[in-house]
C-alpha cells in the first residue's frame, strides 16, 4: 500500500467533544454533578475555618493544553468519587519557542481566561506567598525532584511544601495498584495523563453505577460540566470557521522534525485536495510541538493550489499560548475530516 493510501486510513470523523449537548447524558453522574457544588462549598468552609476534618484534593496541572485538560478531567472524576472539594494550581505557560516562530510574543493563560468557572470555586487554592516549594521525600519518590509547593487556602497552610500537615501524595501508579477509593481526606495529585479511565471502569467505582458504561460518555459528560472555554475563545473560533465556511479537513500534525511525513508536504497537500473540495470549507492546519516550518510549508503550498485554508491568527498576529491552543482546538474539533 502506498504510504498515502496508509495516510488516508487515518483520517476519521471529528469528535466535537467541546460542543457536546448532554444528549446521553447518564442520570446517575448528571445528579452527582448537580450536587457536587454543595460539598465544594462545605468543605472549602471547612478549610477557611481550620476544620482539619476538610476533605479535598489539589491538582498541580502542568505542561501542555491537552496534558492539563487530561489531567483536570482525570482529578475532578477522582474527587468526585471521593467526595472530595477540587482545587487546581494551574501554572501560567509562556510560549514554546522551539515550537513557535521566535519573533512572536505570546501571551501567558490563566485557568479562568480560558474556561468559565464551573458551578464551584476550583481556584481557591495558591501557592503560600511566603514560602518557595520545600523538599520532600514524597516528592522525590514521585520523579519529580522531590520539590512540592506550598498550598494555602483562604489564610490557611493546606499542604505540600516542607509542612508536616498529613498530605498524601498519589500517583498514576498508586491509583492503578490500589485503585481509585483507597485515598486520604487530603490529596495532592501532580499529574497529566489521563487517568479518569482507571477511575471511570475502577472494579469498585463500576459497581456504584455512577458512571455510564461507556467511557467516552463519561468523558463527555465530565469535560461538559467543568471544561466550558470562555465566549470570547469560542467567538475567536467561530470567527475563523465563518470566515473560510466552515472546516472541511482538520490536519494535526504531531512531532519533532520535518521527517515526520513519509511523503513530501506538497504530495500530502495534493492528496488531500479532493477531501477539502468534497466538504464545505477549508483546510485546517493544527502544528503542535516543533513542527512550525512543517505548518507553514503545508499552508503555504495549499494556497498555492488554491485551497481554502482556515486561519485562527495570521503570521504577524501575537499567540495567545495555551488560549490559542483551546482555541485552535475547537476550530479542529469542527472539522469534518480528522487528519
Amino acid at each position: 500500500m502506498k504510504p498515502a493510501s496508509l495516510l488516508l486510513l487515518l483520517a476519521v470523523a471529528a469528535a466535537n467533544i467541546h460542543n457536546y449537548k448532554g444528549d446521553d447524558a447518564w442520570p446517575p453522574l448528571q445528579q452527582a454533578l448537580a450536587d457536587y457544588p454543595k460539598l465544594h462549598a462545605s468543605e472549602l468552609e471547612k478549610i477557611k475555618n481550620g476544620d482539619e476534618s476538610a476533605r479535598y484534593l489539589i491538582l498541580n496541572a502542568f505542561n501542555g493544553l491537552g496534558n492539563r485538560e487530561r489531567g483536570m478531567m482525570s482529578a475532578f472524576a477522582f474527587a468526585l468519587v471521593n467526595r472530595l472539594a477540587f482545587f487546581v494550581d494551574f501554572p501560567t505557560a509562556e510560549c514554546d519557542h522551539s515550537a513557535d516562530n521566535d519573533t512572536i510574543a505570546c501571551n501567558p493563560a490563566e485557568l479562568n481566561d480560558m474556561y468559565k468557572s464551573p458551578p464551584f470555586d476550583w481556584t481557591a487554592v495558591s501557592r503560600c506567598s511566603d514560602d518557595g516549594p520545600g523538599r520532600t521525600d514524597v516528592g522525590r519518590r514521585l520523579g519529580w525532584h522531590g520539590w512540592a509547593w506550598a498550598y494555602c487556602i483562604g489564610g490557611n497552610r493546606v499542604g505540600g511544601g516542607g509542612s508536616a500537615i498529613d498530605f498524601n501524595y498519589i500517583t498514576e501508579e498508586e491509583v492503578l495498584r490500589f485503585g481509585v477509593e483507597k485515598v486520604g481526606p487530603r490529596v495532592l495529585m501532580h499529574s497529566d495523563h489521563t487517568l479518569l479511565k482507571y477511575v471511570v471502569c475502577d472494579h469498585g467505582v463500576k459497581k456504584t453505577g455512577l458512571f455510564p458504561p461507556d467511557f467516552f460518555s463519561a468523558q463527555r459528560q465530565i469535560e461538559a460540566f467543568l471544561l466550558r472555554p470562555q465566549k470570547d475563545v469560542r467567538n475567536r473560533a467561530d470567527a475563523a470557521l465563518e470566515h473560510a465556511g466552515g472546516c472541511a479537513v482538520g490536519l494535526h500534525l504531531r512531532g519533532r522534525k520535518m521527517s515526520i511525513l513519509n511523503i513530501p508536504p506538497e504530495a500530502l497537500v495534493d492528496m488531500l485536495a479532493p477531501a477539502v473540495a468534497a466538504a464545505p470549507g477549508g483546510l485546517y492546519v493544527l502544528g503542535d510541538g516543533h513542527n512550525y516550518e512543517l505548518k507553514k510549508h503545508i499552508i503555504s503550498h495549499a494556497r498555492k493550489r488554491g485551497i481554502q485554508v482556515v486561519e485562527v491568527y495570521n503570521e504577524t498576529s501575537q499567540k495567545a499560548g495555551l488560549t490559542g491552543a483551546l482555541t485552535e482546538n475547537l476550530v479542529l474539533s469542527s472539522c469534518a475530516m480528522l487528519v
